[in-house]
């Protein structure tokens, strides 16, 4: 198989950076260097990727250190006010209290398993409070949906 030029596929995450040891072993902080958003509407969304004569350009990429940063700006802009956005970081990421019922355990950002769910639930009342609609789904959930 022929990789296509910047295919992105297989870039890997900055994890370089020891947070504490614990019974699993070593936990590396994962710094994300890679972002990809999509943007579809009715008119494009059963297409290919490509561009829109409507929504314009369906792929985005944001690449680097500072990639949530520019994946964040491209995100929230007031055109975007009323469209479903739709996350998925792993269900360690945001403390799921079904999968991590430890609370106290470290996951792989750095933070215990309360403080990512806590901080879920301050992300979830900042979107509420700027007008967006949120319907969240942990992962482990959709699995089971899913099946």
């Amino acid at each position: 198989m022929v990789a296509k030029e910047k295919h992105e596929c297989f870039m890997k995450t900055r994890q370089d950076q020891e947070i504490e040891p614990n019974n699993l072993g070593r936990v590396y902080k994962h710094i994300p260097n890679l972002c990809i958003g999509y943007r579809r509407c009715d008119t494009c969304r059963n297409e290919p990727l490509g561009t829109c004569s409507y929504c314009g350009v369906n792929r985005h990429e944001f690449i680097g250190d500072d990639c949530l940063k520019k994946f964040g700006y491209w995100l929230f802009p007031q055109e975007h006010r009323g469209a479903i956005a739709l996350a998925h970081n792993a269900r360690g990421w945001h403390g799921c209290p079904t999968c991590i019922p430890k609370r106290f355990h470290t996951i792989a950002d750095g933070r215990k398993a309360e403080e990512a769910f806590q901080a879920t639930i301050k992300r979830k009342k900042f979107l509420e409070g700027k007008g967006y609609t949120l319907t969240e789904k942990w992962e482990c959930e959709l699995r089971k949906e899913l099946k």
